[in-house]
């Protein structure tokens, strides 16, 4: 599911051309889409909840960070701060695109297993700049 999901999502032009290089150096953060283990996905750009009830585990979540972080990132569900395990794709540009070789890494598409969720869970990513002046952003969703 999780390659088909990014196959449309590069297919529709959903590179993470929204953001600019002004917001990648104040650290944005985009939650972009919600997918589950029954290949139940969906696009949750400007959103506050997903549309969709996840009910059937790994639930994951892909996300842009517009800038070069992993200083301090902080993963919440339901307000308790966990450790979960990720993927990741180095963007570059400053349109964040999906590297191609020699290109510099200006961002990260990363990719979070959740595991099993209750309904209503608030996922919340939090994450600083390695550099200087070490802008934070942050992002969060409530997964039905």
């Amino acid at each position: 599911m999780k390659k088909m999901l990014l196959f449309a999502m590069a297919a529709a032009g959903f590179t993470s051309a929204t953001a600019s290089s002004a917001q990648a150096q104040s650290a944005q953060i985009a939650i972009r889409a919600v997918y589950d283990a029954t290949g139940a996905g969906e696009y949750t750009d400007g959103k506050t909840s997903t549309t969709y009830a996840y009910t059937s585990p790994p639930v994951h979540v892909i996300y842009d960070e517009y800038f070069v972080g992993g200083r301090n990132r902080i993963y919440r569900l339901g307000g308790q701060q966990v450790f979960l395990s990720s993927t990741n794709t180095n963007l570059c540009g400053s349109d964040f695109h999906v590297c191609r070789s020699g290109e510099t890494v200006t961002g990260f598409r990363n990719d979070v297993n959740l595991g099993q969720l209750g309904n209503g869970r608030t996922f919340y990513i939090q994450d600083t700049s390695a550099y200087y002046p070490y802008p934070t952003g942050s992002a969060q969703i409530v997964i039905r």
